[in-house]
């Protein structure tokens, strides 16, 4: 298996929308709940591995929210974004109307495209995943089920991951890929099989 940036971006969508409170996003507070404390765990090694600027933070909590809140753009010089930005660049004139670029590109412009894409990813993700949680359903049900598993299959059909390869370009511009084994030998990344773990959480 190989893991990018985009690895790290739906690892930390997954731990957060199972955490929604941010004071338990800790290594001390999930001790006794071992699937989310692999998770934290899996989380740490991805950020030291594709954004080293943060590692000098105290916690993963704080680390999180800095990735969540695009903070760690700016902790960059924003040349180490020039290719992304040409790219964006090119996109934004192929729009109508036509529109020109003004000023340079500062950290803070590229901060606030990368909050509002990730915040999307995430509201399609929940979007994609309303009907997920249910086994079966009786008849006067159905109305309301058949109506939105329709309307979910066409806007999979469009692309729920459209924005993903930006994400990732924000998070590594290089975009380096590490085998699981890489990790676990230079970072001790936590190899679990999370799936059979949840299972017997459940």
């Amino acid at each position: 298996m190989e893991l990018t940036a985009l690895t790290l971006i739906e690892d930390i969508i997954k731990f957060v929308s199972i955490t929604s409170n941010n004071s338990d996003w800790s290594f001390e507070k999930q001790k006794d709940n071992l699937p989310r404390l692999i998770r934290l765990q899996q989380i740490e090694v991805l950020v030291i591995v594709f954004i080293p600027e943060l590692s000098g933070l105290k916690d993963i909590k704080t680390k999180i929210e800095n990735i969540i809140n695009g903070e760690f753009i700016e902790r960059r010089p924003i040349s180490y974004y020039n290719e992304l930005l040409l790219d964006m660049e090119k996109t934004i004139k192929k729009a109508e109307p036509s529109w020109k670029k003004k000023n340079g590109w500062e950290s803070s412009d590229l901060r606030h495209n990368f909050i509002d894409l990730l915040n999307f990813k995430i509201l399609m993700n929940k979007l994609l995943q309303y009907n997920s949680g249910i086994m079966e359903i009786s008849y006067p049900y159905l109305y309301s089920y058949v109506g939105t598993k329709d309307v979910i299959k066409k806007i999979g059909k469009i692309g729920s991951n459209k924005f993903d390869p930006f994400l990732s370009l924000v998070i590594d511009p290089q975009s380096s890929i590490y085998t699981i084994d890489e990790l676990v030998k230079e970072h001790n990344y936590p190899n679990e099989d999370l799936s059979e773990i949840d299972i017997d959480w459940m």
